[in-house]
């Protein structure tokens, strides 16, 4: 009996000590952290200019913001030419495929004998690229007279999205 009551004794001991060996040897943590965002969207036209110009015509002064550009060509007879080459850089860090390029021409009221062709862009844009349109406005070289309607209106969307 003597000896159940000493281990008994032990076991309480050790129930009481346990604990307090434990907390001892515990070690506590902390862990910070910052997390950020460093990428940068930064597509935009950052040239426009004139290529070829046919004699006698007159291709303007070719203007262009971040987003926007325009010129204003004027033709002289069938078969003369104006050409731009416009520029779009990638000056972020994000990578860019493109999304969607629409052209759209004034065929209902604008000149039938004005012609536009332009290039599309690059179908990837990667961080620090460039890419280049042409946008060639030609006088018809089959046209045999000159149409009461001289002018033709011509705007172009491109849009590139994350890659």
């Amino acid at each position: 009996m003597k000896h159940k009551r000493v281990i008994i004794l032990i076991i309480i001991l050790c129930l009481i000590l346990i604990p307090t060996g434990y907390a001892r040897l515990k070690t506590n943590m902390k862990i910070t952290g910052l997390a950020q965002i460093i990428g940068k969207w930064d597509i935009k036209i950052t040239d426009i200019k004139t290529t070829s110009v046919c004699e006698n015509c007159d291709a303007g002064t070719p203007t262009f913001t971040e987003t926007e550009s325009s010129f204003d060509s004027k033709l002289i007879k069938p078969g003369d030419s104006i050409t731009y080459e416009l520029t779009i850089t990638n000056n972020g860090n994000i990578d860019a495929i493109l999304d969607e390029v629409i052209y759209q021409y004034d065929e209902q009221s604008g000149s039938s004998v004005i012609k536009i062709v332009a290039t599309e862009p690059s179908k990837t844009l990667n961080a620090g690229d460039s890419t280049t349109i042409f946008i060639t406005i030609y006088y018809d070289e089959s046209a045999t007279v000159i149409p009461s309607v001289t002018s033709k209106n011509f705007d172009c969307h491109i849009s590139y999205v994350q890659a």
